[in-house]
């Protein structure tokens, strides 16, 4: 998958890479927090900081366990684009 990712890459313009990597992180972030479209995560509370980003997720009835699990498998990306750790927790 990230083969087909850097392909796609040339047609974007070379100043405009970082910001697409970006926008791909934060996209994947927002789908771990959908995980099962069931409305399990109620609220997302973010904190950032000069090298970490907290995110506190409000479980709904059904709990976020999958979610969260989704989120941490998306902290090594978002490290190599951001720079800074992901720590996810429930609140």
């Amino acid at each position: 998958m990230r083969q087909a990712f850097h392909g796609a890459m040339r047609a974007v313009p070379a100043e405009d890479h970082a910001k697409v990597q970006k926008a791909v992180v934060l996209l994947r972030l927002a789908l771990a927090l959908n995980q099962d479209r069931a409305s399990d995560v109620l609220r997302l509370k973010s904190r950032i900081e000069p090298r970490k980003v907290t995110l506190q997720v409000t479980p709904g009835r059904t709990g976020a366990a999958l979610e969260l699990w989704a989120l941490r498998r998306e902290a090594a990306y978002f490290r190599e684009v951001f720079r800074r750790e992901l720590l996810p927790a429930l609140a």
